[in-house]
């Protein structure tokens, strides 16, 4: 307990340093009876060596009852910034005896002085070598109250009123952005702060001998305001209160947290999450524990920004995280994920995470991706997906990710692409196995064709800014045999309207083909040129085997929105996101 076993010296000097000062209040009191100027000559210039050092100037008595001024005060508390490690760890109880008897001493200085006050013009609190504070204060002891106001150069103050005999102690202040600073470089938890000062501070401590200390501390860049109660010497019990505010680029909303010795708990009600876990200060600080949340939108639309367009309609999350020396690592599990890219609905998905963090390596993660419905016009369905940060780089950032098995289930077929880096531009190979050509011709009813066949091939896919494409693709039937039927009822008038295609669409009316084959392009705006041939016969036309040639153009994209608009104008689409977005029931 380092930081604690710190603290705990820190106010045992300062403690010293009050009864000295006290002290010297007491003698120059006595000296006074006699008006005894050597005494005042002797400390307008005076120093104590050890820790911590203390040097004084310009001593005066200014009246009676006893006030004093002097000049300039300046403490060395270099000494005590940097103490060497415990051995062992102490305990909030440790604290209780030395409270106890500043309150013991400042009593009995009020006995023996029951009104005085001082008031030192210029106090210099060296922190380290190269920090210190500077500003003036004023003491002062009237009725068994003791009251202190201390106000620094850059607009900082502190007032400090304490009761010794009811044992109470209240605090309240303002610290600026460059205390702050100045803090942190002896209490290093100050550094997340510094940023957003400046803090207001409150705090009352109601009863010493069973602990109960309420603290308010305000932030006004923040717009938040933090309330904690500190309970139990023992067996203590700290529990905090946040308003929302805005950190970095999150808004936090507010917020319940609870800290005893070696566990916490925390929620935040508007996020429906939940934490709990374990903490340690030896030998080192460390956290561990697992966070819940059980509707994800929630808590992503506040954390984490997803592209334009795409929007969480539900989903529950768990996070197992273990955070020492200033490294984290975990495992996180988003299940039941339903969500909308544009107009494409992506279905009951599942994702688990591996992840890490080093300060001299910045984040590194890998983990799998899984969804039962990827529908883009055609269902994409059992898709699933590997990937692994290869280098180490934000979350937020994509390019250096690489995916691999990644597969799904198309027109009753199989699909699967070879790894590839989202670090465009770059390439990727898409095998496909066994399409079901009559799910295929299902997509153009009004042409009433039926196909029996299943293809197989090849597309060499391109991945850049721009978008998709395919040149160069290869589709074949692998089986041997397979049959097309034409059955349209405007194809009488076709073969009038265009006497040269009689032959061939009489051909397609029954062809038995034992050839199918196309070569594939497709360009970045979706637009599909393929080169198609057939082999077979129509027994009915002719006896003898043909060859037809058939070129097929058209944009993918405006065909797969066409097929989605149906789900809009039938009412699909809106009845998945209402059933999807509704969060759960608590």
């Amino acid at each position: 307990m380092q930081a604690h076993s710190k603290a705990k010296l820190v106010w045992r000097r300062l403690v010293s340093s009050s009864i000295l000062a006290g002290c010297l209040v007491a003698y120059c009191a006595l000296a006074n009876s006699s008006i005894n100027p050597a005494i005042f000559a002797a400390l307008d210039d005076a120093q104590w060596q050890g820790c911590p050092q203390t040097q004084l100037s310009g001593l005066k008595l200014i009246g009676l009852p006893l006030q004093f001024e002097l000049e300039h005060l300046k403490l060395n508390l270099a000494c005590i910034s940097h103490p060497q490690r415990p051995t062992q760890s102490a305990s909030l109880v440790e604290l209780k005896a030395p409270l106890q008897q500043l309150f013991i001493q400042l009593a009995d200085w009020a006995k023996a002085l029951p009104a005085s006050q001082l008031k030192v013009k210029r106090l210099e609190l060296k922190l380290t070598t190269s920090t210190s504070i500077q500003g003036e204060l004023s003491l002062s002891q009237k009725v068994q109250q003791w009251q202190a106001q201390w106000r620094g150069d850059d607009g900082s103050r502190v007032a400090i009123q304490l009761e010794p005999q009811r044992q109470q102690l209240s605090l309240s202040g303002a610290l600026q952005p460059s205390l702050i600073k100045a803090l942190a470089t002896v209490w290093p938890s100050f550094n997340t702060a510094q940023a957003y000062g400046p803090l207001n501070i409150t705090m009352n401590l109601a009863s010493l001998d069973d602990l109960q200390l309420a603290m308010r501390f305000s932030l006004p860049q923040l717009g938040s305001q933090v309330d904690a109660q500190l309970s139990g010497w023992e067996n203590w019990r700290l529990d905090v209160n946040s308003s929302p505010f805005d950190f970095a680029q999150w808004q936090l909303p507010a917020s319940h947290w609870q800290l005893q010795a070696g566990r916490w708990q925390a929620e935040i009600e508007r996020w429906q999450t939940r934490g709990q876990g374990y903490w340690q200060l030896e030998p080192q600080l460390s956290v561990q524990g697992v966070i819940n949340a059980q509707h994800l939108p929630l808590l992503q639309r506040s954390l984490y920004p997803l592209a334009a367009n795409t929007e969480l309609l539900s989903g529950e999350g768990r996070l197992d995280f273990v955070w020492q020396a200033e490294r984290l690592t975990g495992h996180a599990s988003l299940d039941s994920l339903n969500a909308l890219w544009g107009e494409q609905r992506l279905s009951g998905g599942s994702l688990s995470s591996d992840f890490g963090y080093r300060p001299e390596q910045g984040w590194q993660h890998s983990g799998k991706l899984s969804l039962e419905t990827w529908d883009v016009g055609i269902p994409l369905t059992q898709l699933t997906a590997s990937w692994q940060q290869q280098q180490a780089a934000p979350l937020s950032e994509l390019a250096g990710l690489e995916l691999s098995q990644v597969r799904f289930s198309l027109l009753g077929g199989q699909a699967e692409l070879s790894p590839f880096y989202l670090d465009f531009p770059t390439e990727a190979l898409v095998n496909l196995q066994g399409l079901q050509l009559s799910e295929l011709v299902a997509l153009y009813p009004e042409l009433g064709l039926s196909v029996a066949g299943s293809v197989s091939g090849r597309l060499p896919m391109y991945l850049s800014q721009q978008g998709l494409a395919i040149s160069a693709g290869q589709l074949a039937v692998i089986e041997p045999a397979g049959k097309i039927a034409l059955s349209h009822q405007s194809l009488v008038a076709l073969k009038a309207q265009h006497p040269s295609l009689d032959f061939a669409l009489s051909l397609l009316e029954d062809f038995n083909y034992e050839t199918l084959a196309a070569n594939v392009d497709f360009a970045e705006d979706g637009q599909l040129d393929m080169q198609v041939k057939l082999y077979g016969r129509n027994p009915k036309v002719s006896s003898r085997p043909v060859a037809l040639n058939y070129r097929h153009q058209e944009n993918i994209y405006q065909l797969l929105r066409s097929l989605r608009i149906g789900d809009q104008l039938s009412g699909q689409l809106q009845q998945w996101i209402d059933e999807h977005s509704a969060p759960p029931s608590r």
